[in-house]
């Protein structure tokens, strides 16, 4: 492979194929061939395949999520697990899904061009692509609270790149955390609703993040509806004064 891809791209890629109506673990198949065409793999272990996704695209997957996924492809037919080696094989017939997403994994680095580009007009900002791409990043996980690129946002929220940005975060870290949801290993959890969120929820700061919002409820919900209610949602008095003093 001739450059690195980045997670920002990659994101963009998770949230086309949802919209064609391809589940999580659909998308992570779709990637995982991906990865065994790009790198010609002959054989290759979960490990490997988890390692590959890690440096070409910054994914932070569990292994075991990587290794079910595989085993659910041999039972499919897709790839072929050899017992002696302990090692899983590619079939032949992966071409047809490494070139759907090769063409939008280079569609999505044009668009991330595009988009870095108004950021740093945006932000008159001199500083490294790859800096502001883990910047946008780490804005959308809530990993970094960059004033600079939250008014970016709320002021091109209706900008398609930065949507399937959002909307692949709520994807990937589906992935992220899939071991967690699968296995039921929930216990009670309270989480503390500020003033912020209940803005984005209502849309004062823009439709995308009452998307993303949206979004993060819904998924509360269907664990809720899973097993019984673990996720509780909660606002202090004082939030609700400062949205009182707010009108």
């Amino acid at each position: 492979m001739a450059t690195q891809h980045q997670l920002l791209s990659a994101l963009v890629v998770f949230d086309l194929f949802k919209k064609q109506g391809k589940q999580l673990s659909d998308i992570l198949e779709s990637f995982i061939i991906f990865a065994t065409q790009d790198k010609a793999f002959i054989s290759f272990t979960h490990i490997e395949t988890n390692d590959y996704l890690k440096d070409e695209f910054g994914f932070e997957i569990p292994t075991s999520v990587i290794e079910q996924r595989l085993k659910k492809m041999v039972k499919n037919g897709i790839i072929t697990y050899n017992a002696d080696t302990r090692k899983f094989q590619p079939n032949d017939n992966a071409n047809t899904q490494y070139e759907e997403i090769q063409e939008k994994i280079n569609q999505a680095i044009q668009d991330e061009k595009i988009l870095i580009e108004k950021l740093k007009s945006h932000c008159q900002l001199s500083l490294d692509e790859n800096i502001l791409r883990e910047k946008i990043v780490d804005y959308f996980l809530g990993l970094q609270d960059n004033q600079e690129i939250n008014n970016f946002v709320i002021k091109n929220s209706e900008n398609s790149t930065l949507r399937n940005v959002s909307n692949g975060i709520i994807l990937y870290n589906g992935l992220r955390y899939h071991t967690l949801y699968d296995n039921k290993r929930w216990e009670k959890l309270y989480i503390y609703i500020n003033m912020e969120i209940i803005f984005h929820y209502m849309g004062y700061n823009g439709e995308m993040f009452s998307l993303i919002i949206k979004e993060l409820f819904a998924l509360i919900k269907e664990i809720n509806k899973k097993d019984k209610k673990v996720i509780y949602l909660y606002y202090t008095s004082k939030e609700e004064q400062r949205i009182e003093d707010f009108f």
